[in-house]
């Protein structure tokens, strides 16, 4: 994901996701940041041929930018 804190400077970043079928977020754990570039995360563990869900947060000071909620398949 691209990412820029703008004139806020720094903070941290990380993805939250779930299968298709369940309610329960993961999260994946903050990982500290500064003025703007890309971020990604490895996940490991994933079940084959399942659709998952997944949005990005950034959190500055004590607010959190939650994105859009988007979706992957993994392969079979």
């Amino acid at each position: 994901m691209a990412y820029s804190f703008g004139s806020y400077g720094s903070g941290s970043l990380r993805f939250r996701y779930r299968r298709w079928n369940q309610a329960t977020w993961s999260s994946t754990t903050w990982t500290s940041a500064s003025g703007s570039g890309t971020y990604s995360y490895n996940l490991t563990g994933l079940l084959p041929g399942t659709t998952y869900y997944f949005y990005a947060q950034l959190r500055y000071d004590s607010n959190i930018i939650s994105g859009a909620t988007l979706s992957f398949q993994t392969l079979p």
